[in-house]
């Protein structure tokens, strides 16, 4: 499948374009304002340039892994897809939805409490509206990688330095490894699903229980991770992953620790290779 990846240097976006890659599929990424003179830059809020590279590269699927603030650069996204064929697939989170006392389906009723997750419902309608037929959004949460400056690579830091980390134990989570969200979006559009999905890892944590189980598995001192009280936003949010199991099974996503394990994996395997190159 012919894939444009808008955004392939941010952490859903270099996953995705690693996964074509091993796929074999023919894929091509973007960045933004020449962050990488390996990839053409693009800028999503531009109608013109998107229209001239997807007119251009003529893929089977868009993929947006870029941050879409704006509804009405999603939609003009959505209408530039439309006028040139194939797929569009967008990213949003559990932020489209308030404190919930259950696990969220596809289409029970939106209610976000935030402006971010207000955008991200607005961007979800603008993109069904312009390809009712031809979208995929995918509803994911806390998203996770080996990169330095992410979510684990924060953490790393701060305990290398054995410095304290305080992290919010209060708001709900499920974090999600950005290798398996990359491999589930493909397999989506491989097989030609189009709608809604809740793209979620399967274990429920909360920012400081997650800083725990790095500070354990990369062998630092887990007293480190101090406990705080987070900002005043929905504590749970649960998004229930019923739909994605049926189609992809209940392993589409690793647990977190099997996931942190794998980035521990890939981070020692980086090391070694960058002292054999020294």
């Amino acid at each position: 499948m012919r894939t444009l990846i808008l955004g392939s240097t941010g952490t859903v976006g270099s996953a995705l374009l690693a996964a074509a890659d091993a796929r074999h599929w023919p894929a091509t990424g973007t960045c933004y304002r020449g962050m990488n003179r390996l990839c053409p830059a693009v800028d999503v809020r531009d109608a013109d340039a998107l229209n001239e590279l997807i007119a251009d590269y003529q893929p089977d699927a868009t993929v947006c892994a870029a941050p879409i603030d704006d509804p009405a650069d999603a939609a003009r996204l959505a209408k530039v897809v439309r006028a040139n064929g194939g797929l569009l697939a967008v990213f949003t989170s559990e932020a489209v939805y308030g404190d919930c006392k259950v696990a969220m389906r596809e289409d029970d009723p939106l209610a976000a409490v935030s402006e971010a997750g207000r955008h991200q419902a607005s961007v979800e309608a603008a993109v069904r509206a312009e390809l009712p037929d031809r979208h995929l959004v995918l509803r994911t949460s806390w998203v996770f990688d080996g990169g330095r400056f992410g979510r684990v690579g924060r953490v790393l830091h701060r305990l290398r330095k054995g410095e304290a980390v305080r992290a919010d134990n209060e708001r709900f989570a499920l974090p999600t490894f950005a290798d398996d969200l990359a491999e589930v979006t493909l397999d989506l559009l491989g097989h030609g699903h189009t709608g809604t999905f809740n793209a979620v890892g399967p274990d429920r944590h909360t920012e400081f229980t997650f800083a725990r189980l790095v500070a354990h598995l990369f062998g630092y001192d887990a007293d480190l991770i101090q406990p705080t009280k987070g900002e005043v936003r929905p504590p749970r949010v649960m998004l229930d992953r019923f739909r994605l199991r049926a189609l992809l099974g209940a392993n589409a996503f690793r647990p977190a620790g099997e996931a942190l394990r794998a980035v521990r994996r890939g981070l020692g395997e980086w090391n070694r290779l960058a002292v054999q190159a020294a």
